[in-house]
């Protein structure tokens, strides 16, 4: 991969390629107990350059980090319960309440960079949103 200018030129409209990611998975540990299922897509080039880091440390930072700036992010807080899969992996029963954080970030040129969601424990997480005009 070539290397990513924090300008975000280097993922200009006609350079993405979302559909060929593939997902990195992370289970959120708080106070040392599993707290939310981070599943996120990003561009190729980027899982190739910063899969390691992208698997240990919060995908945002680590972009952000290399030069890569997010623009703009579009997000949706939904409520959900457990399936079997989530259950297990959080420690809740069946059909627990849980928080829903699906997100898309894009860079200035309107490029979708990240796309994603987190799945959390609605009884370890809260989310705070400040809204700029």
């Amino acid at each position: 991969m070539g290397n990513a200018t924090a300008n975000g030129s280097k993922y200009s409209p006609t350079s993405y390629r979302i559909a060929e990611s593939l997902p990195a998975k992370k289970l959120l540990i708080i106070d040392g107990l599993a707290g939310a299922i981070d599943i996120t897509y990003t561009l190729p080039e980027l899982g190739d350059a910063y899969g390691e880091q992208l698997k240990e440390a919060m995908t945002f930072s680590v972009l952000e980090e290399q030069g890569i700036i997010i623009d703009q992010v579009y997000a949706v807080i939904e409520c959900t319960h457990a399936d079997a899969e989530i259950s297990q992996h959080l420690s809740v029963p069946l059909f627990h309440p849980l928080i829903v954080y699906r997100h898309t970030a894009y860079s200035k040129y309107g490029t979708p960079l990240v796309h994603g969601e987190t799945i959390s424990r609605a009884d370890r997480f809260s989310y705070s949103i400040v809204i700029s005009r």
